[in-house]
This record gives C-alpha cells, structure tokens and sequence, in this order.
C-alpha cells in the first residue's frame, strides 16, 4: 500500500528521504518525487496534492532547502498553496539551511560514508557552530572544507543509508523523521 508521498526539490533531497523511509521500513509504502528545484517543488506541488488520484488519499510530505529565506514567511507561502480539502494530510519540512545541515549534525555518518576521517571530523565535533547545524547559513561550504568534494547526488547516496534517526543534531532533521513517522500512523 501506498499512502507516504514524499515532494522534494531535487534528487539528493528525495535520495536522503528515501534513506530514512527505509530505515523507518516505510519504503514500501511511500513514493518520492524529485522536482527541478525550488520554483518548480513551489509550482506543482498543489496540483499534485489537488488531483492526486488514489483509493484512499495519501499523506504529502513537502521538503524543500530553506537556503537563508525567513522560515515562517516561507512556510506560510507554502501552506497557502495547500488545497484546503487536503491541509490535514500535508506536512511541510524545511530542510534548514541545507542538506548539508543534515550531514553536519551526523559526523560519524559522514565518516562510515567514507566521505572524510575521524581525525579531520574529531576537532568538528566539539565546535559550538556544530551543536545546532541548522543556524549555519554556510552549511555547504564548511562541510566541503571538512569533507569530500563529492556532488550532492553522490554525498546523498554515500552519507544517507548511515544517518542515525536518534543521534542527528539538527532540529529540522527531527522534523522530517517526525513527519515520516506521522504519515505512517
């Protein structure tokens, strides 16, 4: 059965909640959809949600990279854009600032993925920017001087399958694995 929709705005966004749907064993009951970035997610996403065709109608979830905009303005905008018949079953997650927020608040997941070492993440981890990754707003930049310079598709894949969902730092990663779980009850 499927009843978890997942809208992301690009692939390694859907990549990476493809990864936490798995570990949550909910793979077999979501569909992810990538979009072609952040105007087309904002474009579609309420005509998917509007002429979604199912039996019993599914659970959205709608992620999508914050990238420095003012949160509440933001999400407001989004659940404007929510048919009313369906605001009950969508969820809006922003992935604060970046994806890389996700990666930083999970160093030992960086390094299983082989994407850096403990010796170079060790110092990392007692900095204070690190304890609450989601307040960076150059996520993507202080992971590359500490990581692999590897593209996002590739980050995704390495460093998703090894996210742990209890020992991420990052609120807003919380969020999401939240609102997978929600959509699965």
């Amino acid at each position: 059965m499927t009843d978890i929709v997942v809208l992301a705005e690009e692939t390694s966004g859907l990549v990476v909640a493809g990864c936490l749907a798995k570990s949550l064993g909910l793979a077999d009951r979501a569909i992810l959809l990538a979009h072609q970035g952040k105007s087309d997610l904002d474009r579609s996403f309420s005509l998917k949600i509007r002429h979604w065709r199912a039996p019993n109608p599914p659970k959205f979830i709608i992620m999508r990279d914050n990238d420095g905009a003012d949160c509440l303005k933001l999400k407001g905008r989004l659940i404007d854009g929510i048919p009313r018949e369906a605001i009950s079953r969508v969820k809006i997650r922003l992935v604060v600032q970046e994806l890389e927020s996700w990666y930083l608040g999970d160093l030992p997941a960086v390094i299983k993925a082989g994407f850096s070492t403990d010796a170079i993440l060790e110092p990392q981890r007692r900095k204070a920017k690190l304890r609450n990754p989601d307040r960076l707003t150059n996520a993507k930049q202080i992971f590359k001087e500490i990581a692999d310079r590897s593209g996002q598709l590739a980050l995704a894949r390495g460093i998703g399958p090894h996210l742990s969902l209890t020992d991420n730092r990052s609120p807003s990663f919380h969020q999401f694995v939240g609102a997978l779980r929600w959509a699965a009850s």
